[in-house]
């Protein structure tokens, strides 16, 4: 027998016709377009779900902090004031002498400008809560109040929601760590509990330092000053066009002024450069007449050769007409 009559039979090869892939395309489309709008649904009642949840969550809160009166309240007060000084070294020793007396602290201090110019000067302080008030007062009677805002905001209910959710975080930690002392000998399922006792501990960790900062945020309030030093201030009145007048003028002048000096600045900044720049300028012109005369003497030589007759050759005699 040949190697032709052993071999098995191939198999015919599936085929599909155009009309088939057409069929079959067309099936598919019709179901991804059936499950788009169960998938939309689904997605849908997942985030009402979600949205009515959460109001539920909120509106317990605010029931049990109505319920509980002696619950105290958690709210960040923040005030900034702008003063007009007539001694600015003099009002921050002020300042920080009532914050030592209000059992606070500076929290930040910056002065602008020099002595014998009109300086600035801002401070952050921070006093307890209850003498916010008071404090503020106080701050404003050291000089002529040129602008003074606060605020206010309420956390009462983020706090409870913190910790609330910080003391479910740990009893779930509790309860992953003994499941950890009695998987031990399973090697999968210690992977699985470490894992879970990880996310809580960062959750825990997380939540912690949120209510730190609430905590510290509404126990001491934060007051910006804002002193500048002006011992000729006057209140801020309408200007009568003679002022304007005046004012339009100094500007135009100051302007002149620093345009002047900004011209003398450059002009400075320039002049190191001039001799390369001179030498620049002489160098193209330079290469500028030696691509002109090139071309000049190249066409001059042709004219030339145009308009001079042939020199007869040895020998040859000049044509007889």
């Amino acid at each position: 027998m040949t190697a032709t009559d052993t071999a098995p039979p191939m198999k015919p090869a599936i085929k599909f016709s155009a009309v088939e892939a057409v069929v079959v395309v067309l099936i598919i489309a019709v179901l991804i377009g059936l499950m788009l709008p169960a998938t939309q649904r689904v997605r849908e009642s997942s985030r009402a779900a979600a949205e009515l949840n959460a109001a539920r969550q909120a509106q317990a809160l605010a029931a049990a902090v109505a319920q509980k009166p002696d619950i105290p309240r958690r709210i960040i007060y923040t005030a900034t004031v702008e003063l007009a000084v007539d001694d600015l070294d003099a009002s921050t020793a002020k300042v920080r002498q009532m914050v030592g007396e209000y059992k606070g602290y500076v929290s930040k201090a910056e002065v602008s400008g020099r002595a014998g110019q009109y300086r600035r000067g801002t401070l952050t302080v921070r006093v307890p809560a209850d003498r916010f008030q008071d404090a503020v007062a106080t701050f404003a009677g050291l000089g002529q109040v040129v602008r003074t805002s606060t605020d206010s905001q309420d956390v009462t209910e983020e706090f409870i929601d913190a910790d609330a959710r910080l003391k479910n975080y740990k009893a779930e930690e509790a309860a992953l760590n003994k499941l950890l002392e009695s998987a031990a000998g399973k090697l999968e399922d210690v992977l699985r509990i470490r894992e879970q006792v990880a996310k809580n501990r960062a959750e825990i960790e997380r939540l912690e330092g949120r209510l730190k900062y609430l905590a510290d945020q509404t126990e001491l309030s934060t007051i910006t000053l804002e002193m500048r030093e002006d011992r000729e201030y006057t209140p801020p009145s309408t200007p009568g066009l003679g002022s304007r007048v005046v004012d339009v003028f100094r500007q135009s002048v100051a302007a002149l002024k620093d345009a002047g000096e900004f011209a003398v600045l450059a002009a400075v900044a320039v002049a190191p450069w001039l001799p390369l720049a001179l030498v620049a300028v002489a160098g193209g012109r330079w290469l500028a007449r030696c691509l002109n005369t090139r071309p000049a003497s190249a066409s001059v030589q042709s004219r030339q050769a145009v308009t001079s007759p042939p020199t007869p050759v040895d020998g040859d005699e000049p044509s007889r007409t």
